[in-house]
């Protein structure tokens, strides 16, 4: 994954920008995503919320037609942000079903984006860029 400059630096404002909303909502325990969500697209400023992109599927016969769409949490700039708020004290460790998400994500990204996941804990809050 090539990261340039600006890219290194809006990884680093999503993560100064979790962190202020991790110590201001006190951690992951009490409040939803969706607050969490609306927190950090306030402290980022300059992002769009639940932005939908089309899923599409290749036919056989090589037309690729439109089955679906997903929702990003958070578009900042070229960074794809998902969000993830668990209640309970764990390990900073990827779920296999935030995995998989993540996974599907990245097939839909655009050439210069970049997906993050931002986990809110009771205890801490992680941010992982992803490969």
């Amino acid at each position: 994954m090539n990261i340039g400059d600006f890219t290194l630096g809006l990884i680093a404002d999503v993560t100064e920008a979790a962190d202020r909303v991790h110590i201001s909502l006190g951690g992951g325990a009490g409040f939803s995503e969706v607050t969490h969500r609306n927190a950090l697209a306030a402290e980022l400023g300059q992002c769009q919320c639940e932005v939908t992109r089309p899923v599409y599927h290749k036919l056989k016969d090589g037309r690729a037609v439109a089955v679906g769409t997903v929702r990003f949490d958070i578009v900042y700039y070229n960074i794809i942000i998902e969000i993830k708020v668990y209640p309970t004290k764990r390990a900073c460790s990827m779920t296999p079903q935030l995995k998989s998400q993540l996974c599907a994500y990245k097939r839909l990204l655009f050439e210069n984006e970049h997906l993050c996941s931002v986990s809110f804990y009771c205890d801490r809050v992680c941010v992982r860029v992803m490969p």
